[in-house]
């Protein structure tokens, strides 16, 4: 028992350590570079899948764009996790993950869910999916710069107004998914730049 208790206090004081430490897996590149997707796909989907997308149409588009950014800025944060020397490192990165995680599992829940509810339901699913960026964003944030907040409120303001919006055409919803995911994450990449690279170390 009295090992057990101790086992205990130390897991405890390592979590309580890696909230002071700032993770530093994520770079400024890849992340903005996702941003910069999210505004490309908007200005090319008229071009791509027509003035007047159906429901179905807009889903399997931005699905796509999201799966081409998890592509993006996940191969970024594998490489940097493996270059690690450090265990704690490792370890750090992993707690950010599992941090974000729910979010990855909420948002293909809704997914899932709304998409089956025809024209309506993928209409509220960029709110949605904004909704929940912001939430993974806060939770993430102990561990990554503290200006990534701006980021997630970002997040959660553009995900009440899309849902304000939710009943126009999905034209429309299409520049709506572009101004909520693309400034974020370049303004996320930025903070990544000032903060971890461009000074060498975590700021404020």
């Amino acid at each position: 028992m009295e090992i057990d208790r101790a086992l205990n206090q130390i897991e405890q004081i390592h979590d309580h350590l890696a909230r002071g430490e700032v993770v530093r897996d994520w770079r400024w590149g890849p992340v903005s570079l996702t941003g910069v997707l999210a505004l490309a796909a908007g200005a090319l989907q008229s071009a791509l899948i027509g003035p007047e997308p159906t429901g179905p149409a807009f889903l399997v588009y931005w699905l796509g764009l999201a799966a081409l950014a998890a592509l993006v800025g996940g191969a970024a944060v594998v490489k940097s996790y493996l270059a690690q020397p450090s265990a704690w490192a490792r370890r750090q990165t992993r707690i950010v993950l599992a941090q974000f995680a729910p979010t990855v599992a909420v948002a293909t829940l809704l997914t899932v869910s709304f998409a089956g509810a025809g024209a309506a339901g993928i209409g509220r699913l960029p709110a949605l999916w904004a909704l929940v960026m912001g939430l993974g964003t806060f939770a993430a944030r102990p561990y990554l710069p503290r200006a990534i907040g701006w980021a997630g409120l970002y997040y959660l303001l553009a995900g009440g107004l899309l849902l304000a919006f939710a009943d126009r055409s999905f034209a429309f919803l299409g520049w709506g998914m572009a101004l909520a995911f693309g400034p974020p994450q370049i303004l996320a990449g930025l903070v990544f730049h000032w903060n971890l690279e461009r000074h060498g170390g975590p700021r404020a």
